[in-house]
């Protein structure tokens, strides 16, 4: 049996159990194009089925799908046999893609935002007097109820 070096930790992951690789499967992705590794990863992903939605992360699915389209299109616009109206197609899939990825990253912003704006509502909540901490939180709170 032939000895392989160690492999190296994968990138981006510390001390879990899938810190170092378990095989001695020798393969160099970085030489690969994204084609292949697309078709690779939707292919270990086939194995590897999500057990809950909470299990899928959507934004990054959102990007892949985003790459694969772009990937597609390239090889569509390069190739003169493919009709205008399967370019086309390819185009709008693509555009409404990338006009979810945009919403997106609009929502994320937006849930950003009002976390910091409770967090500051909690920190100005928390600097006043007793009293004033339960009038505030009270009123806040019937507002909230209002608002629903």
């Amino acid at each position: 049996m032939e000895h392989y070096p160690e492999p190296p930790p994968l990138p981006g992951v510390k001390d879990t159990p899938f810190s170092k690789p378990t095989h001695h499967l020798q393969v160099d992705l970085s030489a690969m194009p994204l084609d292949e590794l697309l078709e690779l990863r939707n292919q270990i992903e086939q194995r590897l089925p999500a057990k809950d939605l909470k299990d899928l992360n959507l934004s990054r699915e959102l990007v892949l799908q985003v790459l694969a389209l772009q990937s597609l299109q390239n090889k569509v616009l390069m190739d003169d046999e493919t009709p205008a109206n399967q370019q086309a197609q390819v185009a709008n899939a693509l555009s409404g893609a990338l006009t979810t990825l945009v919403k997106l990253q609009a929502d994320v912003f937006k849930t950003e935002r009002v976390k910091q704006l409770e967090a500051i509502f909690v920190d100005a909540i928390n600097s006043l007097p007793e009293e004033a901490k339960h009038e505030a939180i009270a009123r806040y709170t019937e507002l909230l109820e209002k608002s629903s």
